[in-house]
């Protein structure tokens, strides 16, 4: 018995010494890990300007992290931007620091920079220093902002309307444009060989009246900005009151086409209906428009006036303020951001001019759309259309047929719903029908332009 106890016991204590050497083992590979840390700058940059702000991420999943620090030097000068020590206890293995570079409150100058990144773990490597890592970034130090010189002269522009800004840049901007009020217009490079002259179509929205501010900024790769103001003259123009009778034959024919679209639609009687459709989808819509034409070529796809739909009348005027009403209530009010075109039914309904199309399908209250890319941030749109006889990408010449007239969406009757936008903000389609008004707010100015660009003033 006193024998197969002591065997016990050796046996135990022989476990308790290989558990305690597996756990020291462990413990000693664990600190005597060998692999770095790992750094991150985001986002990543090449030039500083007066002020950057940047954030740098250390991470080691093995030992932890024990030192951080951020430093810019640019020839005996030394600038530290942080320098941090990790507590062991924390066993911190991940760390994220926002850092502020202000060049010029350094005494930096403009020129060669070497941003270095530097950390340490806390492994028993090195002498117990820990595994270091060193991550340098050749950055260029620019303090001056971009220079801005309007090309294309005064902005006379309707309130509802457009007009064309072309303006030089003394350095390529990664950010340009033109802002109106609260709305920015990004500009492009390419409508002239000197790729410093940045060109836009810009909008004045139809609710945007005397005393919007118009100006041309840019920021360079650096962050430095510059910003100007553009002389400008504000045509104000006031709209149309229309007023629209919703009867429930409307109500019946119409909703159907919708019932998938509207939440809980059957518990929902027909009014409440139509006011979902008309508010709540007709916003979901313009978002999607709002997608749409956030890019667009850098090229004038177009020439000459654009085309209306031959021998229709107009049914409805753009910026019409529309009231509606239901049994001798008003129930809604909005705005008709469109002209609405009527000839004999399913008319074929030609390109406005050459553009690129990139959407053709339902639209919600639009019904079957077809948009065009006519360059620059000019769109067309042309909705309720029975046919859709193009399809996305597809490049189309004016006058070409690209669909039927109809009355899918939310329309009482077969008409074309013709619409323009500078990016997604839409415009009176009128000024488009006009050679006149293209001649001296576009084609004019571009010549002008040109001119000055050659000579220099």
């Amino acid at each position: 018995m006193k024998k197969g106890k002591s065997q016990a016991k050796w046996i135990l204590v022989l476990a308790a010494v290989v558990t305690l050497a597996g756990a020291g083992g462990w413990t000693f590979m664990t600190r005597l890990e060998g692999a770095a840390p790992v750094v991150r700058i985001d986002p990543p940059f090449s030039a500083v300007g007066a002020e950057r702000a940047f954030t740098v991420e250390a991470e080691d999943t093995g030992s932890g992290l024990r030192s951080l620090s951020v430093s810019l030097l640019q020839g005996e000068k030394t600038v530290v931007l942080l320098g941090r020590r990790l507590d062991a206890a924390a066993g911190e293995g991940r760390v994220r620091e926002t850092l502020r570079l202000a060049a010029g409150e350094h005494g930096l100058s403009d020129g060669p920079a070497l941003l270095r990144v530097e950390a340490r773990d806390r492994s028993w490597r090195h002498w117990g220093k820990g595994n270091p890592v060193r991550m340098e970034r050749q950055v260029r130090i620019d303090l001056r902002p971009p220079v801005l010189q309007v090309l294309s002269g005064t902005l006379n522009i309707n309130q509802g309307g457009c007009g064309l800004v072309i303006y030089r840049s003394s350095e390529p901007c990664p950010v340009s444009g033109v802002t109106v009020g609260d709305s920015f217009y990004p500009a492009q490079g390419g409508l002239f060989e000197d790729p410093l002259i940045m060109a836009t179509f810009v909008a004045l929205a139809y609710d945007q009246g005397k005393g919007t501010p118009i100006t041309v900024s840019a920021e360079d790769e650096a962050g430095n900005q510059a910003r100007i103001g553009l002389n400008h003259f504000i045509r104000p123009r006031r709209w149309r009151q229309d007023t629209l009778e919703i009867t429930d034959g409307f109500l019946t024919a119409i909703l159907p086409g919708f019932t998938a679209s509207i939440p809980d639609a059957a518990a929902r009687p027909p009014l409440d209906q139509f006011l979902w459709v008309n508010r709540e989808l007709r916003k979901a819509n313009y978002e999607k428009i709002v997608e749409l034409t956030r890019t667009s070529d850098n090229r004038l796809h177009w020439h000459d006036a654009f085309v209306r739909l031959p021998a229709a009348a107009s049914r409805a005027m753009f910026a019409d303020q529309r009231v509606y009403r239901y049994r001798g209530q008003e129930i809604d009010r909005q705005v008709h951001m469109g002209v609405d075109l009527a000839s004999l039914a399913a008319s074929p309904v030609p390109a406005g001019n050459r553009g690129r199309v990139v959407f053709a399908d339902d639209l919600g209250i639009y019904g079957k759309t077809v948009i065009l890319d006519h360059g620059f941030g000019l769109f067309s749109m042309y909705s309720h259309l029975s046919q859709i006889g193009v399809h996305a990408g597809q490049p189309v010449q004016r006058s070409a047929v690209i669909g039927r007239t109809g009355s899918t969406g939310l329309a009482g009757g077969d008409h074309l719903h013709y619409a323009m936008m500078v990016g997604a903000t839409f415009i009176n389609p009128i000024e488009w029908w006009d050679d006149h008004w293209i001649k001296d707010n576009v084609t004019d100015k571009i010549a002008a332009a040109g001119a000055t660009a050659k000579t220099g003033d």
